[in-house]
């Protein structure tokens, strides 16, 4: 009978984190902000997942970088934009984007990256524990988060959707 109880609290639990994980889907997330310097960062390739992306990877580049999941209906609709702004300066050698997936496992993100044409960095922030970590350092509540971060490791823009994303990138390129 105990075990029945364990059964069932434990679904109850992982289905109770799924939803609190949901709800902060599309939430604004307040930090860090623009004019901090960005915090560290190092996430799995997720072509290579024995192969690290850190911010040091890209030194010396403005990046464009994304926090998303494939479940969250707000990030997928970010996607466009971001595949718009990718066309237009992906071949600025003084520009990278790098997008970090938190969603459970690479096989949808892969997947859902294939199918949506997103040929830019792509990055897995791995077990729930490290992303966890990795949401805590950035201080990110809720997802979409896209930061604009300067050549000197600087983020310059946050919390940027839609449009905003190109004319972001635009107007530091400039």
């Amino acid at each position: 009978m105990f075990g029945k109880f364990i059964s069932v609290v434990g679904k109850s639990m992982i289905v109770a984190s799924f939803a609190i994980a949901l709800a902060s889907c599309g939430d604004v997330s307040p930090a860090p902000t623009a004019s901090g310097p960005a915090p560290a960062l190092s996430v799995k390739s997720l072509d290579h997942l024995e192969k690290d992306v850190t911010l040091a990877d890209f030194q010396g580049k403005y990046v464009l970088l994304d926090f998303w999941a494939t479940w969250c209906q707000p990030c997928r609709e970010e996607t466009p934009y971001l595949r718009e702004t990718f066309s237009r300066y992906g071949k600025d050698s003084r520009f990278a984007m790098l997008s970090i997936s938190i969603d459970n496992g690479p096989t949808t993100v892969r997947q859902f990256v294939a199918a949506n044409q997103m040929g830019w960095n792509q990055g897995f922030a791995g077990t729930q524990a490290e992303q966890e970590q990795l949401l805590s350092r950035w201080k990110i509540t809720g997802i979409p988060a896209i930061y604009l971060i300067d050549p000197q490791g600087k983020i310059i823009a946050s919390d940027l959707r839609g449009n905003q994303i190109a004319e972001a990138v635009g107007r530091a390129l400039k």
